[in-house]
């Protein structure tokens, strides 16, 4: 393989892990943004039953599904 090669292959390595990591912890820190933005906004007691973390990993990385 050449030096061009196995750079492009690692780029796109690289690309697609941060791709996936990003959304799965994208939908994460979505979730509880939105819980704590509706705690302060609703007077109500912080509350992190609602958000269930590994639908929000198993959304990121499945792509939606």
């Amino acid at each position: 393989m050449s030096i061009s090669k196995k750079k492009w292959f690692l780029l796109f390595l690289y690309l697609v892990t941060s791709f996936i990591s990003a959304t799965s912890l994208g939908f994460i820190l979505i979730e509880a943004v939105i819980e704590i933005s509706l705690s302060i906004y609703s007077d109500r007691v912080l509350n992190f039953n609602n958000i269930d973390f590994m639908q929000c990993v198993k959304i990121g990385i499945g792509g939606g599904e």
